[in-house]
């Protein structure tokens, strides 16, 4: 069965679930073509949007997958949509595309009505290994809960050791604006000892497709091949966040905000941002590294409580990439 990579609360506005091997039928057409199927995954919940995240580690040059998508809403099952295509040195989503069952906007399925179910299709080119399969739901419906978001393990007073990094001191003037996302994985992936570099993280999540560097599942699917298993995860509450630090693993997190919304931010506003969450005060306020900064020395930010319950987990739905680093 599928299971939960966070605990979540007894309603749920977010939920991301693992798929297992047995959650899938392997079709192997040759020793350079399998396809895997998946059973249909009935969800606890009705979906308005999923967006998968897939690790592969690549064994040849060639290696690649395919990853599509199906769902079932209340008007039947859906055809199986691309959704994205990942190798080593090259990756993209497909165009938006709009249907009587889904609109498909880069790296999100959004069914069109009341959505149960869905199937994945992973198409295996060359050889790799597959590490990590996810799914993150939401539903849009189902009210945001301050309370919930408010509520707290009791950690306090804890950092990660983040080497800060600003995107607006990166050498290519022209990229400053539209890189938070590979600026923020560069730093998780160094914390966790990878020794990368802004630059190849920027060449690593490029989608060819959109051509942006923010797509979610191509920024987790780098991690993937750093050899850290990351992927795109929903959080309904506060104490998630806290859960992973307190567990010495740093979140990355999308946020929007009017301004006067996030107080000491760097930027007064925005329509998407990522940050990375790395610690909590000796008040249970964030301690995150914001690439925003003019500079690396000024990234290091205090966020409270209730301004990211606001603009993340109400704003963005608790959009977020997480790590499981293992030695």
């Amino acid at each position: 069965m599928p299971t939960k990579i966070f605990k979540q609360a007894n309603i749920l506005p977010a939920y991301t679930i693992f798929l297992n091997p047995s959650d899938f039928k392997t079709l192997k057409i040759n020793k350079n073509l399998q396809v895997y199927v998946s059973k249909p995954i009935k969800t606890p919940f009705d979906f308005d949007s999923l967006v998968p995240s897939l690790n592969l580690i690549y064994k040849n040059k060639d290696a690649a997958a395919l990853v599509q998508v199906a769902v079932k809403t209340d008007k039947g099952w859906s055809s199986l949509y691309k959704l994205f295509y990942l190798s080593k040195n090259y990756k993209k989503t497909f165009s938006n595309l709009k249907d009587d069952f889904i609109s498909r906007q880069t790296d999100t399925i959004l069914p069109r009505t009341k959505a149960t179910t869905f199937k994945l299709q992973i198409t295996l080119l060359g050889q790799a290994k597959i590490n990590l399969i996810t799914a993150a739901l939401t539903n849009r419906n189902i009210k945001h809960n301050t309370e919930l978001s408010l509520e707290s393990l009791g950690v306090k007073d804890i950092e990660l050791p983040i080497k800060p990094l600003s995107q607006k001191e990166y050498k290519v003037k022209s990229l400053r604006n539209e890189i938070c996302s590979p600026t923020s994985l560069t730093m998780a992936l160094n914390y966790f000892g990878k020794k990368v570099n802004l630059a190849d993280t920027i060449k690593g999540v490029f989608d060819d497709g959109a051509k942006i560097y923010g797509t979610w599942p191509l920024n987790t699917a780098y991690a993937g091949e750093m050899g850290i298993k990351c992927c795109v995860t929903r959080c309904s509450s506060l104490a998630q966040a806290e859960a992973e630090i307190y567990q010495a693993r740093p979140l990355v997190i999308s946020v929007s905000f009017k301004n006067g919304d996030l107080k000491n931010a760097p930027v007064k506003q925005t329509e998407g941002h990522l940050i990375l969450l790395c610690g909590l005060d000796e008040n249970g306020d964030f301690i995150a590294i914001d690439p925003a900064a003019q500079t690396a020395k000024t990234a290091r930010r205090i966020y409270s409580r209730k301004d990211l319950a606001k603009v993340w987990l109400k704003n963005k739905r608790g959009l977020a990439y997480a790590f499981a680093y293992e030695k």
